[in-house]
């Protein structure tokens, strides 16, 4: 199969390029084509002719697009909808990579469904329930995937971390000082399990579909995993307020849909203990 990847320079994308040899992966950036340009992305898929695309690009920065929420509805929203209109029009199977943030602000203790009624506080969470809605509109084949927080455990050359796991290990080589939140809970999933069930993916039903691990441990308690799987309990490790809220936040998902299908993820916990198992 013939795939486009964007944002094949991100964090996920370029991951994700490096495992899709047994398809005819093309790596597209922002000087291929202009995803807020409707021209620029159909005349682009007209001359690659793919069979399916994988939309990565985004601007993910939660903070960047409050502070710029013009520019994040360019690119988050329009830049899908333009992607979401070139498949339609050109019979391409899409997969669009959304995004845990929807679900903030939901009241709740329990992990979130795909059918819950979503109205993310933030422009990011806003402009990615806008994007999957046309998805979903003009594209009705379309697979809209919410992602949760990914790390690697490893950074690839010329990345700065490579998500929590790094970051915390990091942390501890520079001696800086490690304090998480210990009333924010969210999926934390390893990047090359999401990128194992792309092929996957790519082959359900048109739909919404959380994809990630399950998870019962705050981030703290994430953190705390980290240091002591590898042997690093002593590490000083402080427990923070959740900068957004002084409440508990629950951005867990509940990914039973996905299961269905067969896609099936580690819990958060043993995900982390398995990928350090092969970095040590």
């Amino acid at each position: 199969m013939k795939i486009i990847v964007t944002g094949a320079s991100g964090f996920l994308g370029s991951r994700l390029i490096k495992k899709l040899e047994h398809h005819q992966a093309v790596g597209a950036v922002r000087h291929d084509f202009d995803i807020s340009r409707e021209d620029d992305v159909m005349t682009y898929f007209q001359e690659q002719q793919p069979e399916a695309v994988i939309h990565c690009a985004a601007l993910s920065d939660v903070g960047a697009c409050r502070d710029n929420p013009q520019l994040s509805y360019q690119v988050n929203v329009m830049g899908t909808k333009n992607i979401a209109l070139a498949c339609s029009k050109l019979k391409i199977k899409l997969v669009f990579c959304s995004s845990d943030q929807v679900y903030v602000g939901l009241p709740g203790e329990a992990a979130h469904v795909e059918t819950e009624e979503v109205h993310p506080p933030h422009p990011y969470g806003q402009h990615k329930v806008l994007a999957e809605n046309h998805c979903i509109n003009l594209s009705p084949n379309s697979v809209c995937l919410r992602l949760a927080w990914m790390y690697d455990a490893s950074v690839l050359p010329g990345e700065g971390r490579g998500g929590l796991v790094t970051s915390v290990l990091q942390a501890v080589r520079n001696g800086e000082p490690l304090s998480y939140p210990d009333n924010d809970y969210r999926s934390i999933t390893n990047v090359w399990e999401v990128i194992g069930q792309m092929d996957k993916a790519l082959s359900l039903p048109g739909g919404i579909y959380n994809f990630g691990s399950e998870n019962t441990a705050s981030t703290w308690e994430v953190a705390a995993h980290i240091l002591k799987t590898k042997e690093l309990a002593h590490v000083p490790l402080l427990k923070k307020e959740n900068t957004s809220s002084n409440t508990r936040r629950n951005i867990r998902m509940d990914t039973k849909k996905a299961q269905v299908h067969g896609i099936e993820f580690n819990l958060s916990l043993e995900g982390i203990s398995l990928a350090l198992a092969h970095h040590l």
